[in-house]
């Protein structure tokens, strides 16, 4: 088997590229603890902070409008010289933007992909699953539903 082959498909990176952004930060800085030394990268961009500006949708028209600016964190690593990790996270934290981009990097790396797919993901997925339920039944909790009624009635 090619050791360069990509064995993701873009649908895939995508995902795993929002679970770390997502990430708790002190999640990903134990885990890149357990990897232990020997992991080489060089940054291509050190993690900086902008603002980006949100588009929202109202009644689901397709027209949107300028919500607001929030800040992130960029940052694009090159890890063992052949391999680019990006990522872009919500906030200040240049620790967790290095550490989602080293993942991204090193998930695309058969040789920790196949272990980081069995222990890394599947963890962020079910914190995500998680929040994802504990959200929808806070928004359940606060649904106020409207009727109307006929005068007279």
């Amino acid at each position: 088997m090619d050791k360069n082959k990509q064995d993701f498909d873009n649908k895939q990176r995508q995902e795993w590229i929002a679970l770390l952004a997502k990430a708790d930060p002190f999640l990903l800085k134990k885990a890149e603890k357990q990897l232990g030394k020997g992991i080489e990268y060089a940054y291509i961009t050190k993690p900086e902070t902008g603002m980006i500006m949100v588009r929202a949708r109202a009644d689901n028209k397709k027209s949107g409008f300028c919500l607001g600016e929030i800040s992130v964190t960029k940052c694009i690593l090159k890890i063992e010289k052949k391999i680019m990790g990006y990522a872009m996270v919500m906030g200040s934290d240049h620790d967790h933007a290095k550490n989602a981009a080293l993942f991204d990097g090193l998930l695309q790396i058969p040789e920790y992909s196949s272990k980081l797919m069995q222990t890394l993901i599947p963890e962020l997925k079910k914190i995500s699953r998680n929040e994802k339920k504990k959200q929808a039944k806070q928004n359940q909790d606060t649904k106020v539903e409207f009727f109307t009624m006929k005068r007279g009635e």
